[in-house]
């Protein structure tokens, strides 16, 4: 059951006129209609990990870790709802268990629709639905590689039901024809470290934010290790040290292209998809963060 403690009234004024200063809003902000994505769910990918991934190799761990990052996903976004609930005293949060869903995410998003609201905070949960449909995509993807490439004794659609009904090239559009804002690591550590939000669901939230974004780096460079294994060069990412960036990841979207695995090749570029849109949804939350605690040039600053 959720806990909900009304804010003061001039606390939810605040929330309720933050505007974005800059990046994207309103009608200029990618929704979730915009997309087709496949699918799996949180507990079938689980039961699909468990049953079918025994080795203790390079690949073996990264779809251990993928499973990790879904569940933290699932902590995160319930630590944004609880303070939406609990701190900024909106009603429009569903009531939900332990962690929200997916499902009532989305519930969640509309609910902000039909009431009208346009603050900064309403664009950070419609980015987040996305972000999270994107992490269920790469989901879907990495369970479609490795039973084609493992040769498991499993039929995947037993798992997957009917959350994939698409052909994976109508759910992968090309990134140059997509509009997303973007913080870097650095920047968002920053506003996390710097600044004394004690106390504050905000402020669990943003520190969980930080660590779903080193484990989103563990997971591509533990990808990274195991497309460099690749006999194709077209399938291998560009060189690196210990961790790929995000950047190189994005030149390795782009020479994938030419690989001739193409189930490799859709997971990168669906990772490539995913992780930015991460790093859109760190953005929203700094505008709100920013707005909500009167340093939106401090904010400014660290996004520039």
């Amino acid at each position: 059951m959720r806990l909900f403690k009304p804010a003061p009234a001039a606390l939810i004024l605040s929330f309720a006129l933050t505007a974005t200063a800059f990046g994207q809003t309103g009608e200029d902000l990618a929704h979730r209609d915009d997309f087709t994505m496949n699918a799996i769910s949180g507990g079938d990918f689980r039961g699909y990990v468990s049953d079918a991934v025994v080795e203790d190799d390079i690949w073996g761990h990264s779809m251990r870790t993928l499973g990790v990052f879904h569940n933290h996903m699932h902590e995160l976004m319930s630590e944004y709802a609880r303070h939406a609930a609990e701190e900024m005293g909106s009603e429009h949060v569903p009531e939900f268990e332990n962690r929200i869903s997916g499902g009532e995410w989305t519930d969640y998003r509309r609910n902000l629709e039909d009431a009208g609201d346009t603050s900064a905070w309403a664009d950070f949960v419609q980015v987040t639905e996305i972000m999270h449909d994107r992490v269920h995509h790469a989901m879907y993807t990495s369970a479609l590689y490795d039973m084609k490439t493992r040769d498991r004794d499993v039929d995947l659609a037993d798992y997957v039901g009917d959350r994939a009904p698409h052909d994976q090239a109508d759910t992968i559009p090309e990134r140059s024809d997509l509009a997303m804002d973007y913080a870097s690591s650095d920047a968002f550590r920053l506003l996390v470290w710097d600044y004394d939000f004690e106390g504050e669901r905000l402020h669990a939230a943003m520190q969980k934010m930080t660590v779903f974004d080193n484990m989103l780096s563990d997971l591509m460079t533990q990808w990274a290790f195991h497309g460099a294994s690749k006999d194709d060069e077209a399938c291998r990412p560009p060189e690196f040290d210990s961790r790929i960036s995000g950047e190189q990841w994005s030149a390795y979207a782009e020479r994938v292209a030419d690989c001739d695995d193409e189930t490799w090749r859709d997971l990168v570029r669906i990772t490539e998809l995913m992780h930015d849109r991460i790093h859109h949804m760190m953005h929203a939350v700094m505008i709100h963060d920013g707005g909500a605690h009167g340093r939106e040039n401090e904010v400014k600053e660290l996004l520039e």
